[in-house]
């Protein structure tokens, strides 16, 4: 989060509900770069929605480690989400999603799915993933049937 202290007043972003989200769309990421006087920014379209678990939104504007956690907006400036490093291995590790890198394929958490999480996240309190209590097998989960391997 990051927060601004000046008496100017900014407008408000709009987020875009999940059903007003389209494979085709444009979409433009946002973030920062080594200079001040300067942002990263790509350009491409929506290419899925309920990707990763049905979680996030994916596009094929260029997202790398520059733009992670800025915002992935349309052509109007509202906001589809906020661009994240993302894995269908799941794991939560530092290096998570870093095997999509520059690979054409990027992820957004919709906008409407973090607004009800900012009191805690303005409060310093962490989002932690939730737990189901079952473990499946791994491997390829767009390929393999989804099968139980242990309930906890």
């Amino acid at each position: 989060m990051l927060k601004v202290n000046t008496p100017e007043v900014f407008p408000l972003t709009v987020a875009i509900p999940h059903k007003e989200i389209v494979v085709g769309q444009w979409a433009i990421a946002l973030g920062k770069t080594y200079s001040r006087d300067t942002a990263n920014q790509s350009v491409g379209i929506i290419s899925a929605t309920n990707r990763i678990w049905g979680k996030a939104v994916q596009t094929d504007a260029k997202i790398s480690p520059a733009n992670y956690g800025g915002p992935l907006i349309d052509i109007y400036g509202r906001v589809y989400g906020i661009l994240t490093p993302l894995s269908p291995r799941g794991g939560g590790g530092p290096t998570e999603g870093t095997e999509w890198y520059d690979s054409g394929i990027g992820f957004a958490i919709p906008l409407v799915d973090i607004l009800p999480q900012l009191d805690k996240l303005k409060a310093g309190q962490d989002l932690y993933p939730g737990r189901l209590g079952i473990s499946l097998r791994t491997g390829d989960i767009y390929d393999l049937p989804a099968e139980v391997v242990s309930v906890q």
